[in-house]
């Protein structure tokens, strides 16, 4: 069933598409789709539309224990749809929203920099990210995942040689 939307040209269809693939490909999954319509800012019929699309390619499915509009994404699929398809630029700017959307999240806590941290090593500037970085690290750290933990200090020693800075910044 195709429902009336925004999208009613071809070209910005594509560019529907390709905002929400690349939110679901960098959200951690499970995702719901107030999430999805928070950080794209499109209206609910057009994601719902994408998301219907995405489910009979088998990019998305909906399991039954977690009821109607929360979505698991196929990450290795949408990452091959991706590849060819998106620009640097169109994935850094989706980044930018992820990072921000949870940055001001009213439900801040240690567990958002392990989701915060990749999203800042993916755009490869840690910047105002580092906290989150090395927060991440060492709760990683903690829970005995020592070898992701080491990929995130490494990445702050280069950006700290980089950049001139001491640890004591962070």
């Amino acid at each position: 069933m195709i429902r009336k939307s925004s999208a009613d040209s071809p070209h910005k269809l594509l560019k529907l598409q390709k905002d929400i693939v690349l939110y679901l490909q960098h959200v951690p999954s499970p995702v719901s789709i107030d999430t999805l319509i928070k950080l794209s800012g499109y209206s609910i019929v057009d994601v719902l539309n994408i998301l219907e699309d995405l489910r009979k390619k088998r990019l998305v499915s909906e399991r039954e224990e977690r009821g109607k509009g929360i979505y698991f994404a196929d990450i290795s699929k949408l990452m091959e749809l991706t590849r060819n398809n998106v620009s640097d630029e169109e994935t850094k700017q989706v980044l930018k929203r992820i990072i921000d959307f949870y940055m001001n999240s009213p439900s801040k806590d240690s567990g958002s920099s392990l989701v915060l941290a990749p999203l800042f090593l993916e755009l490869q500037d840690i910047g105002e990210g580092a906290t989150h970085v090395r927060q991440a690290a060492d709760l990683l750290n903690k829970g005995g995942q020592v070898q992701q933990a080491a990929m995130y200090y490494e990445a702050l020693l280069r950006y700290f040689k980089t950049h001139k800075l001491a640890s004591r910044d962070v």
